[in-house]
């Protein structure tokens, strides 16, 4: 209102006596078809086959872009009408050969002429549709992971019908190359089906190598430059410090919580003994949730750099009801990430520190929690011990104490499963430590009697 009353002063005398905001009638959805402009690759010039060929698909996948758009109404592939328009638009341009360039159509599916209204995959039953199929997909591709030899062959066949049915309707708004149908339908199928293969993978062989084979395959200069196709020019680089602020803090809260739930799991699931008797410095609470949630921020860094080159090539044909289905099943998939390569990084730590014990080997530290084996005498007598007694001639596993109270675990007791339970405690005044011999696995006489 201010910039209206000093824009009139210069011009009219009114007064502005009220104001309010109105809101325009909703208008029918009007069908529009987008040209992308492209270069013609000078290096196709000649009488060489070959050349043409690969230019054509250099085209097609839209590598030759550059950038510019021609947005015409109606759902008509006319192209005629995009170079007519292209020509208008730069006919004021000295610089601009209209020869050395052209128009194309984005990959797409076929959208009828004379449809006024959204088909049926820009729709919500659509994207319901879709989102569910690649659920199927990743649960065929976790499947096939498991399959070896000739079923996986077998296996494979579904999927080489299934990509060469999807490129043929995602491909369907213009004539396209085979390879360029075939491909389109291999990122459409191949994506869930892969990604359900490597979150198999990842259950199995641990979350380095999942890691290790996306950085390899994709690589550094792929995800950043991808995502910073996603985020320029978007609402989050307008509004970053906002973004930022409704992450970080409550970051500062959830990591180390996070941090806590992970070193619970490696104490009372691995060894059934309580967090506080491992109580550790905050910042190790910090750097045990870090890892699984840089794993998860990674993926997501992968899939949003995967999302940005398809914006900057122009290859997203979809309905914003797409991206509204797909974002939250996706952070709710990444969630459920952070979680069990978590989970399965502890289980892991937890085992490898047990067996250690069992072979008479001090564990290896993990993220501040050091789990040492000592000798545990009484101080006279015979000391209550939860679940005890306390073993003789060999040492046990201590984490730290809690409440007053050492917590004790026995290797030796966790070789019979079926036998008294490893874990037991006894208050600490009534007892007295010492550092085990022969190699860290007997406690000689001297040490019992001290």
């Amino acid at each position: 209102m201010e910039q209206l009353r000093s824009v009139a002063a210069h011009r009219l005398t009114l007064e502005v006596r009220d104001t309010r905001v109105i809101n325009a009638p909703g208008r029918q959805r009007t069908p529009t078809t987008t040209w992308h402009v492209y270069r013609k690759p000078k290096w196709a010039d000649g009488e060489r086959a070959l050349k043409k060929k690969l230019a054509s698909l250099w085209v097609h996948f839209g590598c030759a872009d550059i950038q510019q758009t021609i947005v015409l109404p109606g759902s008509s592939t006319d192209k005629a009408a995009a170079r007519d328009v292209l020509a208008r638009r730069t006919s004021e341009l000295p610089d601009f050969d209209l020869q050395a360039h052209d128009v194309r159509l984005p990959i797409g599916p076929k959208v009828s002429d004379s449809s006024s209204t959204q088909t049926w995959w820009q729709k919500w039953g659509g994207a319901a549709v879709r989102v569910f199929l690649m659920l199927g997909l990743m649960i065929y591709g976790g499947l096939l992971q498991h399959s070896s030899g000739r079923w996986t062959v077998l296996g494979a066949l579904p999927l080489l019908v299934a990509m060469w049915c999807a490129g043929e309707w995602i491909t369907s708004n213009a004539h396209r190359p085979r390879i360029v149908r075939l491909a389109a339908g291999a990122v459409m199928v191949g994506a869930p089906v892969l990604l359900g293969c490597m979150w198999e993978a990842q259950e199995s062989a641990g979350a380095h190598t999942l890691v290790s084979s996306i950085a390899l395959g994709g690589g550094g200069w792929f995800i950043v430059r991808g995502c910073w196709f996603a985020l320029r020019n978007s609402w989050v680089s307008r509004h970053l410090l906002g973004v930022l602020s409704s992450i970080v803090l409550p970051l500062a809260v959830a990591v180390p919580a996070f941090g806590y739930f992970l070193q619970l799991g490696y104490l009372n699931s691995g060894f059934g003994i309580p967090a506080s008797a491992g109580t550790t410095e905050v910042f190790w609470q910090y750097a045990i949730a870090l890892k699984p949630t840089g794993i998860c921020l990674f993926f997501i860094a992968t899939f949003v750099a995967i999302a940005g080159w398809l914006r900057h090539y122009h290859w997203i044909a979809f309905s914003r009801n797409w991206a509204m289905v797909m974002v939250p099943l996706v952070a709710l998939l990444y969630v459920l990430t952070i979680l069990t390569t978590g989970m399965s990084g502890v289980s892991v730590a937890a085992k490898a520190a047990a067996r250690d014990a069992m072979n008479g080997k001090q564990p290896k530290p993990y993220f501040g929690i050091k789990g040492t084996l000592m000798c545990v005498t009484p101080v006279s007598g015979d000391a209550s011990v939860y679940n005890g007694p306390l073993p003789k001639g060999r040492p046990v596993l201590t984490f730290g104490v809690s409440n007053g109270r050492l917590w004790l675990w026995d290797p030796e007791r966790a070789k019979h499963p079926g036998g008294p339970k490893p874990t037991m405690h006894v208050q600490l005044f009534k007892v007295s430590t010492s550092v085990p011999s022969g190699n860290g696995r007997t406690c000689t006489a001297l040490e019992r009697s001290s």
